[in-house]
């Protein structure tokens, strides 16, 4: 039966050669397609775990509300083949010019990358100034931030992070890649923003100003023979699981002891200070009030002041009326006597008038007297000239000469009054100038 089902098969085979070839490719194909997918996870598996190894990743990243101090990180230290990194990390909002808030990791530096979480420059270079900073190649929208742009980061309500960070604005000096982060599709969650980290940055340690370190990196050497991805690395991993908790669960009473003596230390201080100020306010106290009393006293001694002050004052205010009043007075008679003054002033001015005035007249009466006196002068001369030929003729006529000299007695006469006005003139002209002198000087 199965030498005729086979060369049945056969002969079918051979009568339908295009189709059986068509179905046995296809298959084939299925065959090396599936081979390959079988084979390709483990293969990438293996590379990535080499990729792991490679970049010194973490086994262990540990995070704390408390912190770790020293002591943490010592009896973490003392884990058999534990290689332990204490850092610092912080999700805040990062922003740039013309782009909005979004959430961001800002991790510190490591001193040595290369001991663990090996950072991989894909462009520009590391850090060198505290203001500066690298990001990751590329973020969950496939662009990254081009070196020189400037990079301001606030906490979750927009404010500054001055209780994390001490700058708050950085340059972007580079980009990299990180074992950290494998998946492109997502860095992680947070509770700022909108919950979904957009992009990852390291800056320089010196710049976070918190206390404790906020994580701590754990690696084991021993790990680097097993593959991440089988389940011997797993086992060993949940043994040094159960020892990490071990030490949480001692560290953890521990550090809330610390936490509490310190507090307590604190609070003994604070109440030492408070006793302190208590006492030292009961004094100031103390004091005050004996202030207060002598300042009573001196209120006291004051208010009397005031009405002794206020009697002064009173008998100051009358002294002032009757001097206010004297000096009222003292006004009148001085408006009167400047009244009197200009009066008398006036009066001045109106003689000194009169007087210039007189002196014009009387100097044009002197010049009148003057021509009298000349033209009286001329007469005479005339006369005597005359006179002078009436004595060569007096010899020839006592009764001519009778004559003559009669005439020459009157004009003789002319010429007395006419000198005589003159004097009369000049002296009228000299008692002006005395009046109008006397009257300036009024």
């Amino acid at each position: 039966m199965k030498s005729a089902l086979l060369k049945t098969s056969l002969r079918e085979i051979k009568n339908t050669r295009n189709r059986f070839f068509s179905i046995f490719g296809i298959v084939a194909l299925g065959v090396g397609f599936f081979s390959g997918i079988k084979a390709a996870p483990p293969d990438m598996r293996i590379s990535a775990d080499k990729y792991y190894d490679e970049t010194k990743l973490m086994d262990f990243r540990l995070v704390s509300t408390y912190g770790f101090d020293e002591n943490d990180i010592a009896a973490i230290e003392a884990i058999d083949g534990a290689e332990v990194y204490p850092s610092y990390f912080a999700d805040l909002l990062s922003y740039s010019e013309g782009t909005s808030p979004e959430a961001a990791r800002v991790f510190s530096l490591p001193e040595d990358d290369s001991l663990i979480n090996t950072i991989i420059l894909t462009g520009g270079r590391m850090p060198e100034a505290a203001d500066e900073c690298i990001v990751n190649a590329s973020d969950m929208n496939g662009s990254a931030l081009a070196a020189g742009t400037k990079v301001y980061f606030t906490d979750g309500d927009g404010e500054n992070p001055e209780d994390m960070l001490n700058r708050t604005e950085y340059t972007v000096v580079g980009s990299y890649m990180s074992s950290m982060y494998v998946d492109k599709t997502s860095y992680g969650s947070t509770s700022v923003g909108n919950g979904s980290i957009g992009n990852v940055y390291y800056i320089p340690a010196e710049n976070f100003c918190v206390e404790y370190n906020t994580e701590v990196y754990v690696r084991f050497p021993e790990l680097d023979g097993l593959n991440t991805y089988e389940d011997e690395y797993e086992t060993r991993i949940e043994e040094l699981t159960e020892q990490l908790e071990a030490v949480a669960d001692v560290r953890s009473v521990e550090r809330f002891d610390d936490i509490m003596e310190e507090a307590n230390a604190e609070l003994a201080d604070a109440k030492k200070e408070l006793a302190d100020a208590e006492a030292e306010a009961n004094a100031e106290i103390a004091d005050g009030e004996k202030e207060i009393e002598d300042a009573k006293i001196k209120l006291q001694d004051a208010e009397k002041e005031i009405a002794d002050g206020e009697k002064e004052l009173a008998d100051g205010e009358k002294e002032l009326a009757d001097a206010r009043k004297e000096l009222d007075d003292g006004y009148v008679e001085l408006a009167d006597a400047k009244a009197e003054y200009e009066k008398e002033i006036a009066d001045a001015e109106q003689k000194i008038a009169d007087a210039e005035k007189e002196i014009e007249e009387n100097e044009q009466k002197l010049l009148e007297g003057e021509k009298e006196y000349l033209d009286g002068l001329a007469e005479y001369n005339d006369g005597y000239e005359k006179f002078l030929e009436g004595k060569q003729e007096y010899e020839d006529g006592l009764a001519e000469y009778e004559s003559g000299k009669a005439e020459l007695d009157e004009q003789y006469a002319a010429w007395e009054k006419g000198y005589a006005e003159y004097e009369a003139g000049l002296k009228q002209l000299d008692d002006s100038k005395v009046q109008l002198d006397n009257g300036r000087s009024q």
